[in-house]
């Protein structure tokens, strides 16, 4: 017998009448298993290992993301950027290492502290300050970092309790940083960043906070006094501010601001002319070694101000028809966008105004019935 016919034989014994039928059932069953396998169990896998993935990474923060500050011994935990980029340590630090390691495209909040530290009662009192205004920043300008730029040295003498409550604000704050000027200054010594450190040695305090324009990293900043508090209508005025293609912005919001720029009532857009803002603060380091009270504002409207005049968004209440201001101001002043809510004003710490009416001509289009503007 061939192959072929005993392979015949075999077929002719084992075919049954219903044997296509339970063919057909057989292949139906395991096409439906197979489908819902391949659309159940994958997903349900899926499910479980991002269940496991985050709960781990809750757990468990990639260190990868963070950097581990050394500073003031607490411990605190710094975002860095998610782009996978390794830390240059060898890039300079204008601040330190712990706000370098946040990277490009910073926008800042830049305070000034100094004085005599032997004074705890002032010092107290710009300790709740600055908490203050830790938690405000926080809560209306999301994903700004505060950076306190200071003279008072880490050690063991009277200047220890200052320290200590410095230490408390950048521990409890994760936004916060802080800048040590006189180990910046050690740090220019040691490097050929052209800024001479006997310049920088003999800054007038004040103007501490404007150190932030030096900085790299920084794409948009904003100088505020430790002592003024956080209002909406501020915030709403730097909302506008950022929307437009204005460079620099200044506010004046009371009746007494007639300055044309307020030393802590300014900022600028790094990212748009940033190779001539560091060259201005380069030029304000220099005008800034009288240590007159005002000096920080004489030099602003020494060396920033015939710059910024042509690049400015001034948001004022009542010197729009100023007329020393409008002489110097050649760009139109715009109102604040929103309604003073009360007697408080930009700049203030917290000191009622008793405003007067504010002109007509300062009023926003459309709003000319806002008499307190």
């Amino acid at each position: 017998m061939t192959t072929q016919s005993y392979y015949q034989l075999v077929a002719s014994r084992v075919r049954h009448p219903l044997l296509p039928f339970f063919t057909l059932v057989f292949f139906a069953l395991f096409f439906s298993v197979a489908m819902w396998y391949n659309v159940h169990i994958p997903d349900a896998a899926a499910a479980a290992y991002y269940r496991f993935r985050d709960g781990a990474a809750q757990c468990q923060p990639n260190p990868s993301r963070y950097y581990i500050s050394s500073l003031c011994n607490c411990g605190k935990e710094i975002s860095m950027p998610d782009d996978d980029r390794p830390l240059d340590v060898n890039a300079f630090d204008w601040c330190g290492r712990e706000s370098s390691v946040r990277g490009p495209h910073q926008k800042v909040i830049s305070y000034a502290l100094y004085g005599n530290a032997h004074n705890a009662s002032i010092f107290k009192r710009y300790y709740s300050l600055l908490r203050n205004i830790s938690l405000t920043a926080e809560r209306v300008y999301p994903g700004w970092n505060i950076r306190i730029y200071h003279n008072i040295p880490d050690s063991n003498g009277p200047e220890r309790e200052a320290h200590d409550q410095l230490c408390d604000v950048y521990c409890r704050f994760k936004h916060v940083d802080l800048c040590s000027v006189p180990l910046l200054i050690q740090r220019i010594g040691n490097d050929t960043t052209p800024m001479d450190p006997t310049f920088l040695t003999g800054l007038n305090p004040r103007m501490f906070r404007y150190l932030v324009m030096l900085d790299p990293n920084v794409d948009v900043f904003i100088s505020r006094d430790v002592d003024s508090l956080i209002w909406p209508r501020e915030v709403d005025a730097v909302e506008e501010w950022l929307r437009s293609n204005y460079t620099f912005h200044v506010m004046r919001d009371h009746m007494n601001h007639g300055s044309v720029i307020l030393a802590g009532m300014w900022g600028a857009k790094m990212w748009q002319r940033r190779d001539l803002l560091e060259g201005l603060m380069r030029a304000l380091v220099v005008s800034g070694q009288q240590q007159l009270k005002s000096q920080d504002q004489y030099s602003l409207a020494d060396i920033v101000w015939p710059i910024a005049k042509y690049d400015v968004m001034a948001h004022d209440t009542y010197g729009c028809q100023n007329e020393r201001l409008v002489r110097l101001s050649p760009l139109k002043v715009f109102p604040f966008p929103t309604k003073r809510n009360g007697s408080y004003y930009v700049g203030g710490a917290g000191h009622e105004l008793y405003p007067d009416k504010c002109p007509e001509a300062c009023r926003p289009e459309g709003h000319k019935d806002w008499e307190y503007c």
